[in-house]
């Protein structure tokens, strides 16, 4: 099974999808990057003491961090979507009343597809 989630940014363009999968990962490397400069922060608030080491660091992943922003504002006006895998474990029982609805659709849709004798 999956989920599509899709983003209609722009409606006066034509409806072009792009996948997610860079968006993501910029989206994740900023929040590691945002999960370490709070540590940083909580060390040097903890110790008492500026680290001139951990200052760098910290500048350091400010300037990435506005890097990363900035490729993130340049996917705001697009649209996009995004396919999220949804494992479907055996143990699970079957509904009857789905398992009804494709039988009918079955039916149904061989009504349909009659091959011309």
């Amino acid at each position: 099974m999956g989920r599509v989630d899709y983003s209609l940014e722009d409606t006066r363009k034509p409806i072009r999808f792009q996948g997610t999968q860079e968006r993501d990962g910029i989206e994740k490397r900023l929040e590691r990057l945002n999960t370490r400069s709070a540590q940083i922060k909580s060390v040097m608030a903890k110790s008492g003491r500026q680290d001139e080491l951990k200052i760098k660091e910290l500048r350091f992943l400010e300037t990435k961090q506005k890097e990363l922003e900035k490729a993130l504002r340049a996917f705001g006006d697009k649209n996009f979507y995004r396919h999220i895998d949804i494992p479907v474990q055996h143990s699970l029982k079957d509904d009857p009343k789905i398992i009804k609805e494709v039988e009918a659709y079955r039916a149904e849709s061989s009504k349909l597809y009659q091959p011309e004798s």
